[in-house]
């Protein structure tokens, strides 16, 4: 379908990049559902049907990481594509998000806005992408 529009489920905890993210993917013609942490994810995924997921780690409730884990329990959707974006850099995170099946790892400090969304619509395109 020409018309159809990527679907972006964005998990993040932070309501003020919640709000930027969410801004930004809408003027981007991406079809936007939110989630304030991983249970609220695992609930809204069904119905959201997303093309991509952007996924905060450090979370209340379910983090990121038992967010993955679920995922991949979710038969119908365990293989979308998941970007993180995150303020953990230690390389035991990476290697523990990779390890759960994420397409892409980046710094919430080394990533512009325009970065965040190129690498997901990269992601989109190739449903991999490399970490940052």
């Amino acid at each position: 379908m020409a018309d159809h529009k990527p679907n972006i489920l964005i998990i993040e905890d932070d309501p003020y990049i919640l709000r930027v993210y969410e801004r930004k993917f809408q003027q981007e013609g991406f079809q936007i559902t939110t989630a304030r942490d991983g249970a609220d994810g695992v609930e809204k995924i069904t119905a959201a049907a997303p093309d991509v997921i952007l996924l905060d780690l450090v979370m209340p409730k379910k983090d990121g990481f038992e967010f993955m884990r679920d995922l991949k329990r979710i038969y119908p959707h365990k293989n979308i594509p998941v970007v993180v974006l995150t303020n953990l850099g230690q390389e035991h995170d990476v290697q523990r998000a990779e390890h759960l099946g994420i397409s892409s790892y980046l710094l919430k400090s080394n990533m512009s806005i325009q970065d965040v969304f190129e690498k997901v619509r990269d992601t989109l395109h190739t449903g991999k992408s490399k970490s940052s």
